[in-house]
């Protein structure tokens, strides 16, 4: 899949904005 890096890297971001507003 040629968007699977970019899928990656907004689950990434995602998590790290959850984990900093929610922590």
């Amino acid at each position: 899949m040629p968007g699977k890096r970019q899928f990656v890297l907004c689950v990434l971001l995602l998590c790290n904005l959850s984990a900093g507003r929610g922590g």
